[in-house]
């Protein structure tokens, strides 16, 4: 336990008699938890902002049914989907065809848009930038 080793170290500064660095310790240490307890928070605001912007709704591309909007429970893996710029990604998925610059800050904390094309995955989730992908599912919702 990390707090087990603050204590023998703080013990052991006192009994050489070197108040300066069990002084230290303390205040570093503590300035450690209050950082920890910081990004925590963070995090657990980020992960609740994913959680209410998952997408509802998916664009078929399947040939017969090209642009209809269905729910994405009802979405089957290895559904062709149309996912255009603006568009959040419904389901992960492999990109059939077209490309696009995919922002997955959201998901993975990459800073700059991805480009994907033909072969490439796609996480549910992502946004895309630009551009304009048929996608199958590989998952559902």
């Amino acid at each position: 336990d990390i707090n087990f080793l603050v204590v023998v170290a703080v013990c052991s500064a006192v009994g050489l008699g070197d108040m300066f660095d069990a002084t230290l310790v303390v205040l570093l240490f503590g300035v450690a938890g209050i950082l920890e307890k910081v990004c925590f928070e963070k995090v657990r605001r980020e992960i609740r902002g994913i959680d209410v912007s998952h997408v509802q709704v998916a664009i078929l591309a399947e040939p017969g049914r090209k642009g209809e909007v269905v729910n994405v429970e009802d979405v089957a893996v290895g559904t062709l989907l149309g996912v255009r710029a603006g568009d959040q990604i419904p389901l992960d998925a492999e990109v059939v065809s077209g490309s696009a610059a995919v922002d997955e800050s959201a998901v993975t904390g990459e800073a700059a848009p991805l480009s994907k094309g033909p072969g490439d995955s796609v996480t549910a989730g992502t946004i895309v930038q630009n551009g304009f992908m048929e996608v199958r599912t590989t998952g559902t919702a």
